[in-house]
């Protein structure tokens, strides 16, 4: 079955399926594609609004040995330019900076069976570190919120502390003409990839702004 689709999400689905082996390539990881456990659009909170939220993802991926945290941006079907620079938002920063930090308790998160005790012990902590933002309270009813619930859950699918987490920004470009690639202004932390989703678009009068996808 073919799907046709617009936009970031969009790439980021056909790349995480079609284009693995290069981003994986291109970040300097050996692991094999079907040892790779892959996450489209995980979210802690739509948009990071409110105390607890923090936002979504567009990929992780979770190799060997690394956890890759991504952010998508495309070129919005327009030339590609030599030179791209992009500036994240500060959420969006932040949103990084936040998992990294419940990553880092990961162990003490899957084994403490009370939200609150756990809440209690690193609230401090938290808000020192992301002020105004807070660990979630349970709700009314003493249970916990779905971001708690979500969290947890891809807690559960990571298992462990990787040896390392590196910050990726995929960009998505039409054309061969991108020369000295792509990189993030105000976060020299992030590792960027370029992948020229043109070439594989061609086929059946598809525009470059639509992409199609096969499922099986």
């Amino acid at each position: 079955m073919k799907v046709y689709a617009y936009g970031e999400d969009a790439l980021t689905l056909w790349a995480i399926k079609n284009r693995l082996p290069e981003i994986l390539g291109k970040l300097g990881d050996e692991t094999k594609v079907d040892e790779c456990k892959l996450f489209f659009r995980p979210s802690f909170g739509r948009g990071g609004k409110g105390t607890s939220n923090f936002g979504e993802f567009d990929f992780i991926i979770l190799s060997d040995d690394k956890l890759y945290l991504g952010e998508s941006k495309w070129d919005g079907a327009k030339k590609a330019k030599a030179k791209v620079h992009i500036k994240f938002k500060q959420q969006q920063l932040r949103r990084h900076e936040i998992f990294k930090w419940y990553i880092e308790k990961i162990k003490e998160i899957l084994k403490e069976e009370c939200w609150s005790t756990f809440k209690e012990k690193y609230k401090d902590d938290f808000s020192k570190c992301f002020g105004p933002k807070e660990i979630p309270d349970l709700d009314k009813k003493g249970l916990k919120p779905l971001l708690v619930e979500n969290l947890i859950t891809v807690l559960k699918l990571i298992a462990k502390k990787p040896d390392k987490i590196v910050d990726v920004l995929l960009y998505f470009y039409n054309g061969k003409n991108l020369e000295d690639g792509c990189k993030v202004t105000n976060d020299n932390s992030f590792e960027c990839v370029s992948v020229d989703y043109n070439d594989d678009n061609k086929e059946d009068g598809v525009k470059n702004n639509l992409i199609k996808i096969e499922l099986q």
